[in-house]
């Protein structure tokens, strides 16, 4: 079975979270849908990896902060929203390529 047809997950996933007033302001309109539709609420982020397995928690924090070290902030700009028939995909954006 597909990861993404399941609603049950098992290992690490690696989010980009949102700045706290972008992040409101996206939660209030995924709440807003899935309340229309009587769907998942869940909180907004950018999926950089998924599935992250056969990994201890502190081995993947590390990798994590390691990584993060080496960045500076940035922007992310959203794509259309779309949404596929997998409970892990119902509602997204797609993120558009900038020059950062």
């Amino acid at each position: 079975m597909s990861l993404y047809k399941s609603n049950s997950f098992v290992g690490y996933s690696l989010w980009l979270s949102p700045h706290e007033e972008v992040a409101q302001h996206l939660k209030s309109l995924v709440d807003e849908q899935a309340n229309a539709l009587g769907s998942v609420k869940f909180d907004p982020h950018v999926t950089l990896l998924a599935a992250i397995k056969d990994r201890e928690e502190q081995d993947v924090c590390r990798m994590v902060r390691e990584l993060v070290s080496h960045l500076s902030p940035f922007v992310i700009k959203l794509g259309e929203v779309e949404g596929k028939d997998l409970f892990f995909q119902c509602l997204y954006s797609c993120v558009e390529q900038t020059e950062e």
